[in-house]
C-alpha cells in the first residue's frame, strides 16, 4: 500500500539543494582557516534557496542536516553557522517576510548578537583577538569585552541588512529566471 507524500519532492530537493550548498562551504570554511567567515557567510546563501519560495519547514530541516552532519565532520566549527550564518538568516528573512516591525526586531537582534558574541568569545574561544599587538593590551577584560561586544553587535546589524539585500537580489534574480 503507497502512503502519499506529505510534503512536495520539489520543496525536499530544494531544500536538499541550499543544505548540500552550505554544508559545502561550511566545510570548506574547516579546511581553510584564513576564509572562515567569508565561506560561512556564503554557506548562508544555501540557507536562502528554500526560504526564496517560502517553504519555512523545510528550510529549517535543511539548517538541522547541515547542522547535525557539520558538527559530525567538523565538530565545534560548526557553530559559526548554527549560531550567525544559519539560524541568524532563516529567523531574519522569515521576519523580514512576515514584516515584523523594526521596533520589536533590533531588540531581538541586540540580545541575540550579545549571546552569540559571549558563545563564541567567552566560552568556546573560536573567536581570539590577540591583544599584545595593540595598545589595548593594558585595559581591563571587562572593558574590552564590552567593546567587542558592541563592535560585534553593529557587525552584526549590518550582517542583517545585507543578509535581506541578498535574499532580494537572489530572489528577484531567481524569479526573472523562472518566468523566462
Amino acid at each position: 500500500m503507497r502512503v502519499p507524500l506529505k510534503t512536495d519532492p520539489k520543496k525536499i530537493a530544494l531544500a536538499a539543494m541550499g543544505a548540500a550548498i552550505s554544508l559545502i562551504f561550511v566545510l570548506i570554511s574547516f579546511w581553510v582557516q584564513k576564509m572562515t567567515l567569508s565561506l560561512n557567510v556564503i554557506a548562508a546563501c544555501g540557507m536562502m534557496l528554500p526560504l526564496i519560495k517560502k517553504y519555512y519547514r523545510e528550510s529549517i530541516i535543511a539548517y538541522a542536516v547541515v547542522v547535525l552532519i557539520g558538527a559530525l565532520l567538523t565538530n565545534i566549527h560548526i557553530l559559526p553557522f548554527a549560531l550567525v550564518t544559519g539560524a541568524y538568516t532563516i529567523a531574519a528573512i522569515i521576519f523580514h517576510e512576515k514584516k515584523v516591525k523594526a521596533y520589536v526586531f533590533f531588540p531581538i537582534i541586540i540580545i541575540y548578537s550579545s549571546l552569540v558574541f559571549y558563545i563564541l568569545y567567552a566560552l568556546t574561544k573560536l573567536l581570539i583577538i590577540d591583544f599584545s599587538k595593540t595598545n589595548i593590551a593594558n585595559l581591563s577584560t571587562t572593558f574590552i569585552y564590552i567593546i567587542f561586544n558592541i563592535i560585534f553587535i553593529i557587525v552584526f546589524i549590518i550582517y542583517h541588512f545585507s543578509i535581506i539585500y541578498t535574499y532580494k537580489f537572489i530572489s528577484s534574480r531567481l524569479n526573472t529566471a523562472n518566468s523566462n
